[in-house]
């Protein structure tokens, strides 16, 4: 699977209309840079599936309807399934990002990861983005692990991905506000 840009083509609705991987592995990865000057940006748009981006170098605002975070390099955060969101550089940025199904981290709705952990956190309406960098380094090496993994051609690479993007989803379940967890 190869790392690529995002051609952002949305419908009325802003939703986002590109596939994010495929059947057998939804998951797909991207290489981004914008520039203030140039009047780059990425658009509000949503999708399906949630994402991970993780900022190599520069600065960006990410904003949802409801936050706004300002990402520096080195910083790593979430976004949502199913939330508006868009995102403007200060200057200029290169950012890392994965956007992929719940189902590569939780399997089949019925899985108990699913249930007991994922769906709480992507039903929660007060979880739009968030910030995984005040964790430490850990979610910044779990996602490079992780986007590494998906740029190669490697037949591993569905065994590494979806265990980073869990390691990940378990260090934000036990750290965020109970609203955020089921009961």
């Amino acid at each position: 699977m190869a790392i690529r840009r995002c051609e952002l083509i949305t419908d009325k609705s802003s939703k986002e209309l590109q596939a994010h991987g495929t059947l057998d592995f939804p998951c797909a990865g991207y290489d981004e840079s914008y520039d203030e000057e140039k009047g780059e940006a990425f658009a509000w748009h949503w999708h399906e599936e949630l994402e991970l981006i993780f900022l190599v170098d520069g600065s960006i605002d990410l904003k949802t309807p409801s936050a706004s975070l300002r990402l520096q390099k080195g910083d790593c955060a979430v976004i949502n399934s199913n939330i508006l969101h868009s995102g403007e550089p200060n200057g200029s940025c290169h950012l890392y990002s994965l956007v992929f199904s719940p189902k590569l981290v939780a399997g089949n709705e019925a899985f108990v990861f699913a249930r007991r952990y994922l769906s709480p956190l992507l039903s929660c309406p007060s979880f739009s983005c968030f910030l995984l960098s005040p964790w430490g380094k850990e979610p910044s090496v779990w996602f490079l692990e992780a986007f590494a993994a998906v740029s190669e051609i490697a037949a591993f690479c569905g065994f590494d991905s979806p265990s980073n993007f869990t390691k990940l989803f378990k260090r934000f379940y036990h750290q965020t506000p109970r609203e955020y967890r089921s009961v």
